[in-house]
């Protein structure tokens, strides 16, 4: 993906901590009631319980082998109702596995996608009515209150972005996005969102067993890794070590320096910084330096 006019004026903006996007590729999932918290607790990766009214997590809901069904990011409303912000696509899903494992619970689970917004401020830090997201402050709110706080944004000088640049910062910052690099056919630890989606202080959820084992065998075979690509390229792409498949690009965005950002699955046996090819679907060859795993940690 090459650099648009847009994103190259855009994104000094964002890495400066001074843009504002709204996230409205996202739908989301209200699960309220008495149970609310528990049902989720037992489904998510994350530790629910720790979770304070106002605030949000990062979690995956899995199947029983540990492969993700959906992430999402699950924002506390109130003591009893919580918001999970997914892609749109996995929506269904996440609604449809908190239902066959909410029993005899009393909880309530429906799509609330019209009903709210979430916007979000890259790199910023969180002000009052905001909370710390995973790549940046997020606000979920109401249409209107959303709007208001949009308007005053702009007016303390905010710049607005979209989706393209948006979707460049997240690369660039290695931030691993569901539905593009990882979906249900991965292992959270070959994604790398093990430590910022996953609790090993919590009970039960579905799908631990697979997870547990695979942290204290030590690794995937392959892992999501930063790659630095000396230009910008064409997905499909395979990354070779020489000339050994040794991966893939899930992701790339052009950067305004040149080059351009991207993300990958290479093979946990090559060595960190290793230099790589990237061979593209024109059948170009890009120069690619493996530059580390992706984000980890929690936000």
């Amino acid at each position: 993906m090459s650099v648009t006019a847009p994103v190259r004026e855009q994104l000094g903006a964002a890495r400066a901590g001074a843009a504002i996007c709204a996230r409205d590729e996202l739908a989301f999932v209200r699960v309220s009631g008495r149970d609310a918290a528990r049902l989720l607790q037992n489904v998510v990766t994350s530790d629910i319980d720790a979770l304070a009214v106002g605030e949000g997590q990062y979690g995956l809901a899995l199947t029983p082998k540990g492969k993700p069904i959906a992430d999402a990011w699950i924002v506390r409303e109130g003591e009893d109702s919580f918001v999970c912000a997914c892609e749109a696509p996995a929506q269904d899903e996440l609604s449809a596995m908190l239902r066959r494992y909410r029993l005899a619970s009393r909880a309530e689970i429906a799509p609330v996608t019209s009903a709210l917004r979430l916007l979000e401020r890259p790199l910023a830090a969180p002000v009052e009515g905001w909370h710390s997201g995973p790549l940046g402050a997020l606000l979920l709110a109401d249409p209107a209150t959303a709007q208001a706080a949009w308007e005053t944004a702009l007016a303390e000088g905010l710049v607005p972005i979209g989706g393209e640049t948006r979707e460049t910062l997240r690369i660039e910052q290695g931030l691993p996005r569901f539905g593009v690099d990882f979906d249900d056919s991965n292992l959270p630890a070959e994604a790398g969102v093990v430590e910022r989606a996953v609790s090993f202080t919590k009970g039960c959820y579905i799908g631990q067993e697979p997870i547990v084992r695979l942290a204290h065998r030590g690794h995937a075979n392959r892992e999501l890794r930063r790659l630095r690509l000396a230009a910008s390229l064409e997905l499909p792409a395979t990354l070779l070590e020489g000339e050994r498949d040794v991966g893939r690009v899930t992701s790339s965005a052009g950067l305004p320096e040149g080059g351009a950002a991207a993300l990958g699955y290479v093979r946990s046996a090559v060595a960190d910084g290793a230099a790589l090819v990237a061979l593209d679907a024109r059948g170009e060859r890009v120069a690619a330096l493996d530059a580390g795993r992706v984000a980890a940690g929690r936000p």
